[in-house]
């Protein structure tokens, strides 16, 4: 069982690497790419470009600091995945405690959903492929691929 928890691990930081680099980067990208084009008035603005880019830099950072404590405990790296969405919630209510009325609730949403996206996608297919591995390995029944 210990083997099949390594295996596990060390694909947890292959998907979150791969996960960082190919998913959220771009998603960032774009919408902040859409949102630079709305101020320029080259597109109209829609849900997608206001949104884009807040479930994608908490999809990427949290990856990312998954990935970077991945020396460390589970219990670690889940705390240290979870600062993204923690930093991005205080930063959207803050203008709020100051008074200000500027918060936007599906920023919010978006930002945890953006975690929960990232560490469910990462020991989703972790899972998957290392019991994949385990199976060919013993000479068991394969799961399907993804």
């Amino acid at each position: 069982m210990a083997d099949l928890d390594k295996i596990i691990h060390e694909e947890e930081k292959k998907i979150a690497t791969k996960f960082n680099l190919f998913v959220g980067f771009p998603m960032t990208i774009a919408g902040e790419g859409m949102q630079l084009a709305t101020k320029a008035g080259l597109m109209d603005y829609n849900w997608a470009t206001g949104h884009l880019s807040d479930f994608g830099i908490v999809f990427q950072t949290s990856a990312l600091m998954y990935n970077v404590t991945s020396k460390f405990s589970k219990y670690i790296r889940t705390a240290a995945s979870l600062l993204p969405p923690i930093i991005a919630t205080i930063h959207e209510y803050y203008p709020m405690w100051n008074g200000e009325n500027v918060t936007d609730h599906t920023d919010t949403a978006l930002f945890w959903l953006g975690w929960a996206a990232s560490m469910a996608g990462i020991k989703y297919l972790a899972s998957r492929k290392a019991k994949r591995e385990a199976a060919q390995e013993y000479g068991l029944r394969t799961p399907a691929p993804y």
